[in-house]
């Protein structure tokens, strides 16, 4: 018997009783579990399994590619989360880049506690911007695709006081050597700043000081466009969670 912390990452039923769920472990990384009678054995599951609760569970391994899920503790159901709209399209979001990002019994010890970070984060400023282009910057990061942001990936000088043009996938380059290449759309200076700051790069002065003023929406369009297209080119598509958090905000 395993016992491990886990959030649901994905559910789906199996039969009228059973449910087949992905987990992200925090010892094992994700996981693929049958649960029996999911839909009715309060005793064992207790309504735990809603997506990105947190949980300790009891699994069975298996030779097969299920596991079995034998029963699960609440830790946090993560639940004045779920009263705002924004909150859970946004934990919604950085479940389903976790799914992306982790491979199935890879072990990604790191991913779990930043998930759990950024749900509680979101609990307590659901309409900030910065925790989850935080969280995007670091999962990034473990995934080997860190955005080079502050040299020029052309002529290698320092761009940050000024603006810079997207550059994929390394990062930006200097607006004298945007002409060298395809051209892309273009970060002011603040936002690449606040970027940088985001990405842990920046020293912590200079990182309070300007993470204490809430960019402008300008700036938020510039650095949400760049994640985006950051994420398109490694994953090949737009995430079923993003495009909901588009039709949100033009809704």
């Amino acid at each position: 018997m395993v016992v491990d912390d886990a959030v649901v990452t994905l559910r789906r039923d199996f039969s009228e009783a059973d449910r087949v769920l992905e987990l992200l472990t925090f010892r094992h990384g994700k996981v693929s579990v049958f649960a029996a009678r999911a839909k009715s054995s309060r005793k064992r599951f207790g309504g735990g399994l809603e997506l990105g609760s947190w949980l300790k569970v009891w699994l069975r391994p298996k030779a097969s590619a299920l596991w079995r899920l034998e029963k699960v503790e609440l830790v946090d159901g993560f639940l004045q989360l779920r009263q705002s709209l924004e909150a859970t399209a946004k934990g919604m979001y950085a479940l389903e880049l976790c799914r992306e990002i982790c491979q199935e019994g890879e072990p990604m010890g790191a991913i779990f506690p930043l998930l759990m970070r950024l749900m509680k984060r979101l609990q307590q400023a659901p309409h900030a911007v910065g925790p989850l282009m935080k969280f995007e910057l670091t999962l990034l990061g473990y995934a080997g695709w860190p955005p080079q942001l502050h040299f020029c990936e052309r002529c290698k000088t320092d761009v940050l006081g000024q603006s810079a043009m997207f550059f994929l996938p390394e990062g930006v380059v200097c607006m004298g050597c945007s002409k060298q290449v395809e051209e892309r759309p273009v970060l002011s200076k603040e936002a690449l700043e606040t970027l940088h700051i985001l990405q842990g790069k920046a020293s912590k002065v200079s990182g309070e000081k300007l993470l204490g003023q809430r960019p402008s929406e300008a700036q938020i369009l510039e650095m949400r466009l760049f994640l985006d297209e950051f994420w398109f080119f490694h994953l090949g598509k737009k995430l079923k969670a993003r495009v909901f958090m588009d039709e949100m905000v033009a809704g």
